[in-house]
């Protein structure tokens, strides 16, 4: 069916154009998505691999059934989706695109009338009648955050199964991986060579003379090398973007000192501050928002014309309402959707809601709010305030919750002792050794080309349960709440308590592998499930010990082991003396081997380095220990 047969709506090529926060290009207003958007690498989940482009998921050549696409809430997987929506149009697709924290889902079966409703409204009238009649086997479904569903019980594989025949395409989004499901990618970040065609398109946008253009390139990449090297925040387009409009213009570090909230307030904040005339209207236009933005907590984002003008008489009886709506409009803060208003990206939301909570703490329904938000930090948008709240409040109440929530989650008896599983991924690494000594190289390029002809060694364990994600999805949030804080310097947040929290996250995340093991000996596995489960914690661990590296810099201290040898190396000037030392010393220790390996490897791909670090990191990530290679 060719393309040119349908057209998007105009609604809705204004949400694909949304980059979800506002990129000046001088003189000429806010850039659009298509004009700053990079595709991201992605590392596929469990499959010893490194990293392909995102962009292939448009490429008939390389669609293999439904994917799975994972990562955090600021990682770009919307804008991803954006993007493929208009790649998959211009293949000869017809995209629908789903938000599982909006769409009426609540099993595998709704989805399709899910899609049909969904696609009337991003397509024009004549168009969504061919994608809803002779046009549907050529649909692609691109269903965002999956897993915030409203029964929250959608798993990937259940999905796969029942929209087989419905969609030619399906591409999901969620916060974490599920192992089960073999067609599974985490967006990586941002690399030397992505970043550096983000910053040549951000140039783009300022400047057509190519000294010019080479000279602001040069600025930039220097400034964003330097604040990322500080480890405060991960490199995301979203934080590389802030680096760029908040620091290079200025020819200063600007929020290099800082952590998530101080970049996310100054991209909320940005916009209206230089849309207003005077410090009174900017407080005003922080007033209404937040108090908007506080009334939607109970639930419904949208709010008519007369809610928001009557907030605007309220606290500025001689303002102008419309005038107030039409900058909410302009800087991209509130978008009109219907003849309502709600707010363009969730962060937006989740910022002014925490600003309300903030400034009224000490209100007896504003606390029972802030009770109610840290006991239900499964749910998205409640994590979103938290965090927020951790960085905009220093009082004790806060600290106390995010207290509480670290005791609840830290002390579930489920999980597996890290013991216990250091023990067997010894004994996995062992196993494999056995199976075709000196040659574990070899058996992992082996094991590569089945994986890319898609010859999955498919394990038995079963899928993990809703209330099991909600509560990895609180472990989550709770350590971004408790980072916040102890970057802040808050009083009552301390670093032992983030530690165990990490460990607690990442027990989390590594039960659910745990649950994939069909015996509980090595010796009675089979040689493809080994591998499979030795990457699947691989992947796992990689993830985690990036979270652990942006956490040191927040004053967590981590206990001597594998995971501050491995966390050590994450950084701008990684400490390798001690990594090398101990896998000299300690040959039998291949676990600990194997975390310092992933770590040099993926700190060469993030960090730039002085030439000393990269030739020790390169050594290390090949193996080289000494004078063996392992």
């Amino acid at each position: 069916m060719p393309s040119s047969k349908a057209e998007f709506s105009a609604a809705f090529i204004s949400f694909l154009n949304d980059p979800g926060i506002r990129i000046e290009r001088p003189g000429w207003g806010a850039a659009t998505l298509p004009e700053i958007f990079v595709y991201p690498d992605l590392v596929p989940f469990g499959q010893g691999a490194g990293t392909v482009s995102s962009s292939n998921l448009a490429d008939p050549a390389h669609q293999v059934g439904a994917v799975l696409i994972t990562g955090p809430e600021d990682s770009g997987k919307t804008s991803l989706l954006k993007s493929l929506a208009v790649k998959l149009l211009d293949a000869g697709y017809f995209p629908v695109y789903l938000d599982g924290r909006e769409a009426p889902v609540s099993n595998p079966g709704d989805v399709p009338e899910a899609a049909r409703t969904a696609a009337e409204a991003q397509y024009t009238a004549e168009s969504s009648a061919i994608v809803n009649g002779p046009g549907s086997k050529k649909r692609a479904l691109l269903f965002d955050n999956f897993d915030l569903a409203q029964s929250g019980e959608l798993n990937p594989e259940a999905l796969a199964r029942s929209l087989r025949g419905e969609f030619a395409l399906v591409i999901l989004t969620a916060s974490y991986p599920c192992p089960a499901f073999a067609n599974s990618f985490s967006i990586a970040e941002m690399g030397r060579a992505l970043r550096d065609e983000l910053i040549r398109k951000w140039v783009l946008l300022r400047t057509s003379d190519p000294g010019e253009a080479a000279s602001l390139a040069e600025k930039a990449r220097g400034m964003v090398d330097a604040v990322l090297g500080k480890n405060i925040v991960p490199s995301y387009p979203v934080f590389v973007l802030t680096i760029l409009e908040s620091s290079v213009p200025t020819g200063s570090a600007g929020q290099a000192g800082s952590s998530y909230g101080h970049y996310y307030e100054y991209a909320v904040t940005k916009p209206l501050r230089e849309g207003s005339t005077a410090a009174a209207e900017f407080d005003l236009y922080l007033a209404v928002l937040s108090e908007l933005a506080y009334s939607r907590l109970a639930g419904g984002r949208a709010a008519d014309k007369p809610e928001i003008s009557g907030l605007v008489r309220r606290h500025a009886p001689e303002a102008d309402p419309e005038d107030v709506i039409r900058a909410f409009v302009k800087s991209k803060t509130l978008r009109e959707t219907g003849g309502a208003y709600e707010f363009a990206s969730g962060y937006a939301y989740h910022y002014f809601a925490a600003l309300y909570l903030s400034k009224n703490i000490g209100s007896g329904e504003v606390r029972d709010k802030i009770v109610d938000l840290f006991s239900r930090l499964g749910d998205g948008d409640n994590a979103g305030v938290a965090l927020f709240l951790s960085y905009l409040s220093a009082d004790p109440f806060v600290t106390e919750q995010i207290g509480k929530g670290v005791g609840r989650v830290s002390g579930e008896e489920a999980l597996r002792t890290d013991e216990e599983r250091e023990s067997f991924i010894e004994e996995l690494l062992a196993g494999l050794e056995r199976d075709k000594p000196d040659e574990l190289h070899e058996i992992r390029a082996e094991y590569r080309i089945r994986q890319a002809l898609r010859e999955f060694a498919q394990l038995s364990g079963g899928v993990r349960l809703a209330s099991d994600r909600a509560r990895l999805r609180e472990t989550g949030a709770l350590l971004r709440a408790l980072t916040e804080a102890l970057a802040a310097g808050h009083p009552g947040s301390t670093a032992d308590s983030a530690y165990s929290l990490w460990t607690a996250h990442l027990s989390e995340r590594l039960s659910e592998i745990d649950a994939l093991r069909s015996g509980a000996r090595v010796k009675n596995t089979e040689r493809e499930e080994k591998l499979r489960l030795l990457f699947l914690y691989e992947s796992a661990f990689a993830e985690s010990l990036r979270l652990l590296s942006l956490l040191t810099a927040s004053g967590v201290s981590i206990p001597e082991g594998p995971y501050s040898l491995a966390a050590a190396l994450l950084k701008a000037n990684p400490d390798t003396s001690h990594a090398l030392r101990f896998a000299e010393e300690n040959p039998e220790k291949k676990f600990t081997r194997r975390l310092i390996k992933i770590a040099a490897a993926e700190s060469r791909r993030l960090f730039s380095h002085n030439p000393e670090s990269e030739k020790e990191l390169k050594g290390i990530a090949e193996g080289r220990f000494g004078k063996k290679i392992y």
